[in-house]
Formats: C-alpha cells, structure tokens, sequence
C-alpha cells in the first residue's frame, strides 16, 4: 500500500507530531509498505515564487518540504487557513504518486486545502488524525452532513 502522510513539519527540528509522522512512516515501510511525508518548512520564503519544494530523505523516509511567502499570498490572513498554494501542490503530488491512502497527521500549515483536496481524487480514503473519512461521495457527503448538524 502507498501512503502519503501530511504533517505541519517534520523533523529533525521538530517534535510532537513530527516524530509521530515519522515513526508511522518507519513502521510502515518496516511492514513492507511504501510510506512518504509532505510537510511545510518555511512560511516565508521570498524566494520560494509562489511555492517551493525540496526532495530528500531523512532516517529513511523520503520527505517533500515545502516552502511559500505567506506574506506574499493575495489574502495572507484567508490563506493561513486556506492556502490555494498548497492545495495545488498537493494535487499534483496525489496525481503524481498516486498513494492509496493520505494521512494527515496536524498539518494546520499545509491548511484546509488538506482536507479538502483529495476530494474526488482515486484513492478509497483519507485518514485525518483519529477519524477515517472514505471519500466516495455519498459517505464523503453523509460525513459532511453530521459534521454540519452536530450542534442540532
């Protein structure tokens, strides 16, 4: 199975959910499955034009940084929570990679976008923290319902 994990950072700077992801990612591949991490490095990155990304692997765990100017997105306030930036990006990494299951681990940098974009793309679920959400469009629409009418 391929996996694609989504986390705010990742490490070694980081703690917390970082290493979470990373021991995930550790155990998956020590299970036989092919596991990679996406995550945010920097925020403001003037030189990132409009986003930037860089390939590497650390303690065996392929990861993909990505970089952006936040201060330079058109709404910075709308895009720290929906960064249209990321979500492009994101996008094409599931068109590219083609995991079997995205899972997101905290990653309030990578923003809603997250969420919201493996949305109508191939694979059978998204797994956000504690809450495995399938994505076909009846279930996907039914969770949207409950989470929407919760309060009723």
């Amino acid at each position: 199975m391929k996996v694609l994990i989504g986390v705010h950072h990742f490490p070694p700077v980081y703690r917390g959910a970082e290493w979470r992801a990373h021991r995930l990612a550790s155990a998956l591949q020590e299970a036989g499955h092919e596991a990679s991490v996406i995550c945010v490095e920097r925020i403001d990155d003037a030189q990132a034009a409009p986003l930037a990304y860089a390939d590497e692997v650390f303690e065996g765990v392929a990861v993909r940084r990505l970089s952006f100017d936040l201060g330079a997105a058109p709404d910075p306030l709308h895009w720290e929570y929906d960064n249209l930036w990321v979500g492009e990006h994101l996008r094409q990494v599931f068109d590219e990679r083609k995991p079997d299951l995205f899972h997101l681990i905290g990653g309030y940098l990578l923003t809603g976008s997250a969420a919201r974009c493996p949305t109508g793309w191939a694979p059978n679920s998204c797994y956000a923290d504690r809450l495995l959400v399938s994505l076909s469009p009846l279930l996907h629409a039914a969770h949207r319902w409950c989470y929407l009418h919760a309060a009723d």
